[in-house]
């Protein structure tokens, strides 16, 4: 069995170096290729929302929407690293997990940066003209929202919970893509995705929690902080919010067994992150975010299966 594991990783080993050789490039690490736990993040909730909803088309067509939304997020995901960075020029270099970002270090001018943004956001509107019409019009809130989530990081003290529901609108527009019934438990499961996102970059952005103060950047864990809440409670607060609302819409959609086992199995799952978790140590931290996708993979192949 080893033996054919091993023959299995070799076989694939060209391709992983060429991957990190593109990820290590200039460009590859303005669009973060490197943080490839991320696209789970991104893609997964689609996913989901997909096969709940999804009541007629074959195996085939799902594959097809599946690697359709899979490069839509990356383009997407990239596009937003891209502007994020721009946004935050004047900061990152401030903060000991971002002064090496390529804008920072003048490996990539500003003016490239804006280009392949245009160029990763033009590919993402060809692969939108294959999604049903009524796609587009969320799709324009989604780049409205990118171009926001940055900015709030200066007028609000929830940046987090705005990218929960930038982040996740690809829940709307897979959902969307297959069915224009069950718009409640869409509704339902929007929200619960978003807090899902809120509650697991609130522990990520504890991280730069120093780096924020003294730079003068808003974020949810400063603002707990200083009301002298615990950080952890609150995260908690707000995960269970974010499984009832998916349980929720899983129970409007009929889902079968196999959701509510997936369902109490990332919920023991996280509790025990969480509580393990010293959100002042930055290593700790991200290693409870990357939890979040194999969170996600299990909360998938509930729904896959209790369809």
């Amino acid at each position: 069995m080893q033996e054919k594991l091993n023959k299995l990783i070799l076989l694939f080993k060209p391709l992983s170096d060429k991957y990190e050789k593109v990820a290590t490039s200039r460009y590859g690490k303005l669009i973060r290729m490197s943080s490839y736990h991320v696209y789970p993040l991104l893609f997964l909730p689609t996913r989901c929302a997909m096969w709940m909803a999804d009541l007629g088309n074959s195996i085939m067509q799902k594959l097809l929407l599946s690697l359709l939304f899979a490069i839509g997020a990356f383009l997407t995901r990239s596009a937003g690293c891209i502007i994020n960075d721009i946004a935050d020029i004047k900061f990152d270099g401030k903060v000991d997990r971002t002064k090496n970002r390529p804008l920072i270090t003048g490996e990539v001018k500003v003016s490239e940066a804006i280009i392949l943004a245009c160029v990763m956001l033009l590919l993402g509107v060809i692969l939108l003209l294959l999604l049903p019409n009524r796609v587009l019009y969320i799709a324009i809130i989604a780049l409205f929202m990118i171009i926001l989530y940055p900015l709030s990081k200066r007028f609000t003290n929830v940046p987090q919970l705005i990218l929960g529901f930038t982040f996740n609108l690809g829940v709307i527009m897979a959902w969307l893509t297959v069915s224009t019934s069950g718009i409640i438990q869409l509704t339902v499961l929007y929200i619960g995705f978003a807090l899902l996102t809120f509650a697991y970059d609130t522990v990520y952005a504890c991280q730069d929690i120093e780096y924020d103060r003294e730079a003068g950047i808003k974020s949810f864990p400063l603002f707990i902080q200083s009301r002298g809440i615990d950080i952890q409670e609150i995260v908690w607060r707000i995960y269970k919010a974010s499984f009832t609302l998916i349980g929720i819409a899983g129970l409007g959609m009929n889902m079968g067994n196999s959701f509510y086992i997936a369902l109490v199995t990332i919920i023991y799952i996280t509790s025990n992150s969480l509580d393990s978790c010293d959100v002042y140590i930055p290593s700790s931290c991200n290693d409870h975010f990357k939890k979040i996708s194999l969170i996600l993979v299990i909360l998938f192949l509930g729904i896959l299966f209790g369809k």
